[in-house]
């Protein structure tokens, strides 16, 4: 994703990157194939079963209702883990532009992000704004003599913090 660049709500910003749940999610999907191909040839078995023993069906049938139970709870892992990778997925809230810091590759570029931190921002251009200036009570004068000489339309230039922490130049 791109800084300034137009999203729709809902639109893909970026993609997480777990490998833990990767890991995971390869452990759940083998399984599911292991048991599968099991499940498959027990029923090849129980289709072919002239030759075989009452207590062999017997085997035969309760492996087969044990491991379909398995089968069972491995789809239920499966279904959270895929919700666990569709939470990577980072989507816009609103119809907006994006605002990312002046570094945001550099800045986040092979370093983990956590639950919480704020990489980009979304604002609405179409929405009035409002900016916030925390400046020393000393420097208000320079600012009380602009308004006095242009009027309190001003034309302001202001260095952001950024996102991060980061300055950026704006006007």
């Amino acid at each position: 994703m791109k800084g300034d660049q137009l999203v729709r709500q809902g639109d893909q910003l970026a993609r997480l990157e777990n490998h833990e749940l990767e890991q995971e999610w390869q452990k759940v999907f083998g399984q599911i194939r292991e048991t599968t191909e099991r499940l498959d040839s027990l029923q090849q078995a129980k289709k072919n079963s002239r030759g075989l023993t009452e207590a062999q069906l017997a085997q035969i049938s309760g492996e087969y209702v044990q491991l379909s139970e398995r089968a069972k709870s491995l789809q239920i892992q499966k279904r959270l883990v895929e919700q666990k990778r569709k939470n990577l997925i980072v989507r816009s809230p609103i119809d907006g532009q994006v605002m990312l810091p002046w570094d945001a590759e550099q800045s986040l570029m092979h370093r983990p992000v956590v639950t919480g931190q704020r990489v980009m921002t979304i604002a609405d251009p179409s929405q009035d704004w409002e900016l916030e200036l925390a400046m020393p009570e000393r420097r208000m004068g320079h600012v009380t003599r602009a308004v006095d000489e242009f009027g309190p339309n001003l034309d302001v230039s202001y260095i952001s913090a950024g996102i991060l922490g980061r300055p950026t130049m704006e006007k």
